[in-house]
C-alpha cells in the first residue's frame, strides 16, 4: 500500500486518536490535519476521508459545514478538530479490519515520525 492510500491514512488518523483516548491526551490539530504526514495529501481527498470517517461513525466531535468558494461552488470545511475522538466503532474497525493491518505494515517504517504507533 502507498502512503497516500485511503486505508493507510485512516489507520494513521484512527491510531492517533485511539492513542490520545487511552492516554487522556488532547488531540493535536496538526496531526489530524496531516500537517506532519510524510506524503502530501490533496485537500479534496483529505475532506473525503474525514467526511467518511464521520459518516461511518468512526470518529465524533468534528463538525462539517459548507463554505462558499469562488461564487457558487461550496466546499466542506471542518470545525472542532481539537474535539475529535475515536468511537467504539472506530476502535473495532482499527483492530479488526484486514486493511488496517496492511496499513500498519506500510506505516511501521515511518514510526520515527509517528511516535504514537
Amino acid at each position: 500500500m502507498a502512503k497516500d492510500d485511503y486505508h493507510v491514512i485512516v489507520y494513521y488518523l484512527l491510531s492517533y486518536l485511539y492513542d490520545c483516548l487511552k492516554k487522556g491526551r488532547p488531540v493535536d490539530k496538526s496531526i489530524i490535519r496531516l500537517e506532519a504526514y510524510p506524503e502530501e495529501i490533496d485537500p479534496d481527498y483529505y475532506r473525503y476521508i474525514l467526511e467518511h470517517l464521520l459518516k461511518d461513525g468512526f470518529i465524533e466531535g468534528l463538525y462539517t459545514y459548507e463554505a462558499p468558494i469562488l461564487g457558487s461552488k461550496k466546499v466542506v470545511q471542518f470545525r472542532g478538530v481539537e474535539d475529535t475522538r475515536i468511537t467504539p466503532a472506530g476502535i473495532s474497525y482499527l483492530q479488526e479490519n484486514s486493511f488496517m493491518k496492511k496499513a500498519y505494515e506500510t506505516l511501521k517504517t515511518l514510526k520515527d515520525i509517528m511516535p504514537f504507533i
